[in-house]
């Protein structure tokens, strides 16, 4: 990380010394003066300022090239941006592959906190495909060019240049993080551009596994939209339908996926992420495929109690080179995406999720891979087989009625406005002012859904305060509702680029300085004065 420090020049002081007298004085005692200048100076450049350096990259296919960052002498508070240029130099469209190596951390303190547990880094730009949230510590992205977390330019034009933005920061809020100031942080990320195998196919071929050997025999046996390459080994070429649109894939002869990709519906309602060597096999394992569809079904499904369908209902099915209908699996598991209308959520509603059905099993709920914010309009989940999918949401049942001794107020929110991320607190007061026991189930709902439920019991004449606690808002505006109360929240996008508390740096240092050569002015006076006394006491 490239730092540098700017001063002012001490001519620039000079101009400002507002009388003849006081100059004559500087002149006379220039080296007196030269030392004020220097504390000045020290004292003005205490704040380091982050580089906005630019740092070209040129690749060719089957090349790699790497930038270095070095860490140190932050923080907590301070931030900053790195832009890099990758340029494919070579003459052939390639795809490129990042990936961070040679990671490296100073414990100056020997106190057990590190850099690399307390910094943040993200990508600013839209042309990079990416499993991984960000921003995020700098080892939970991908070490090697094979890692299952992965980031990726699916397509890099021979000739194009991409410009991106690495972002940092170094939190004010956090465990350890003033133990790791002083601490130092590098590695290398690494760029590789690698061949597409054809113009027709956005996913290209890279560090080729192993296949099994192919006889004559075997060559002559396979289908006509198999592909033979100048290695000897045999490639297929699988159509996976999204809803009418078409992404090409190239997977070798044991149904491996070389390339990662999505495959999403014409309006990005739907999305399948393939990671690289994702294997997809037909039925009992057999190969190869011919494609893949995911379609709308027009189909009634028994839906458990209390649950509602907020999407169609998706059948994903695969067929093989005869054009029958085959069941799929994939190993490991795609990512399905589907969005839907959140204006259709009904009130006192859970988290919707992906499930899928057969009549064997019925409806199955499907887990999110990853925990992220709530989103009011999307659903994730792994799958790892053919069947019919869609968006579900179970509705609570309706909260009891405050009964005729059971009052709330106060709904407070610990504060109106936070960051994505910053755990919000919302507490509301229940008071039983009837003369009999009661119990009450205080239901907290954010933007229509039901995150929390909690049971008081009071007795006659008595209050009391329950607290909520929620940690996973996404930006935006939030309506807060409890017990017929309703406030906002507007959470904020966390920005990347912010360097904490500001502070006028340039008014504080001028003070300082200001302070100093008043002090020694006066200090010249004095010893003008000292000889004058001196000379008339001598005469």
């Amino acid at each position: 990380m490239n730092i540098f420090i700017e001063g002012l020049h001490p001519d620039y002081l000079f101009r400002r010394l507002s009388t003849l007298s006081v100059r004559k004085l500087c002149r006379k005692n220039a080296r007196i003066g030269l030392i004020g200048f220097f504390i000045l100076l020290v004292l003005m450049n205490q704040k380091p300022v982050s580089v906005h350096a630019q740092t070209p990259v040129d690749l060719v296919l089957g090349g790699e090239g790497s930038t270095s960052w070095d860490i140190d002498n932050i923080a907590p508070g301070d931030s900053g941006v790195k832009i890099v240029t990758l340029h494919n130099a070579g003459e052939k469209d390639g795809a490129v592959s990042i990936w961070i190596s040679d990671i490296e951390e100073g414990d100056y303190g020997g106190d057990g906190a590190v850099l690399d547990d307390c910094l943040l880094f993200g990508i600013v730009s839209n042309r990079f495909n990416t499993n991984i949230a960000m921003p995020n510590l700098i080892r939970s992205y991908p070490q090697n060019i094979a890692a299952a977390n992965f980031i990726h330019i699916n397509r890099l034009q021979a000739g194009e240049t991409v410009t991106f933005a690495w972002e940092w920061e170094f939190p004010l809020a956090g465990e350890n993080h003033n133990l790791a100031q002083g601490d130092s942080l590098s590695f290398t990320i690494n760029y590789c551009l690698e061949e597409l195998m054809s113009e027709n196919t956005p996913q290209g071929i890279v560090d080729q596994p192993e296949v099994p050997e192919q006889t004559t025999q075997d060559v002559e046996d396979q289908p006509e939209n198999q592909e033979k390459t100048t290695q000897g080994t045999i490639y297929h070429l699988l159509d996976i339908d999204i809803l009418g649109k078409v992404t090409n894939v190239q997977m070798d002869s044991a149904g491996t996926i070389l390339q990662s990709f999505a495959a999403t519906s014409p309006d990005e309602t739907c999305i399948l992420y393939f990671e690289r060597y994702t294997r997809i096999s037909g039925t009992n394992g057999k190969i190869p495929l011919d494609r893949i569809e995911l379609t709308i079904e027009e189909i009634s499904i028994l839906l458990p109690d209390n649950t509602v369908l907020l999407t169609p209902i998706y059948r994903l099915i695969g067929y093989n080179t005869e054009g029958e209908k085959i069941h799929v699996e994939f190993n490991p598991a795609v990512k399905l995406t589907i969005h839907y209308d959140a204006e259709t959520m009904p009130e006192n509603s859970f988290p919707p999720y992906i499930a899928r059905y057969s009549d064997e099993e019925g409806v199955v709920p499907l887990e999110s891979p990853a925990i992220l914010p709530v989103s009011p309009s999307r659903a994730d989940a792994l799958v790892n087989s053919c069947s019919l999918y869609m968006v579900l949401a179970e509705v609570a049942s309706a909260p009891p009625p405050l009964p005729v001794y059971f009052t709330a107020s106060n709904l407070i929110i610990s504060s109106q406005q936070a960051f994505e991320g910053d755990p919000v607190k919302i507490s509301v007061t229940i008071t039983n002012a009837g003369s009999e026991d009661g119990t009450y189930e205080l239901y907290l709902i954010v933007d229509g859904i039901v995150r929390a439920i909690q049971e008081i019991s009071l007795s006659g004449k008595s209050s009391e305060t329950l607290t909520f606690e929620i940690t996973n808002l996404a930006a935006g505006v939030h309506q807060i509702k409890a017990a017929g109360l309703t406030e906002t929240i507007r959470i904020e996008k966390v920005a990347i680029d912010q360097l904490g508390p500001g502070v006028n740096w340039m008014v504080l240092d001028f003070s300082v300085a200001g302070v100093v050569i008043i002090g020694l002015l006066l200090w010249l006076l004095y010893l003008q004065r000292e000889r004058r006394r001196v000379t008339e006491i001598g005469i």
